[in-house]
């Protein structure tokens, strides 16, 4: 797998493109590298910043399975 492009440093803070972040997660979903490993491999901080990539992944997943399911904002609307 070619490496992923990590984003861009605004200020103290480094930006990740949504794809690195996905592929970084799925990497580790898939039991293969630890959190501090994949944080070697990929240059970043510490596994920490893993852990967030596979947390926001997570969210991520479930938010598109919401839009795949139907407008969360036609549900919201009946409601109101």
């Amino acid at each position: 797998m070619e490496k992923p492009r990590k984003g861009t440093q605004t200020g103290t803070f480094v930006t990740y493109e949504d794809s690195f972040k996905i592929a970084v997660a799925r990497e580790y979903l898939e039991g293969k590298l630890s959190q501090a490993q994949l944080g070697r491999k990929y240059g970043l901080s510490s596994g920490e910043v893993v852990r967030y990539f596979v947390n926001w992944y997570k969210k991520y997943i479930s938010q598109a399975e919401v839009w795949e399911s139907g407008s969360p904002l036609a549900s919201n609307a009946d409601q109101g």
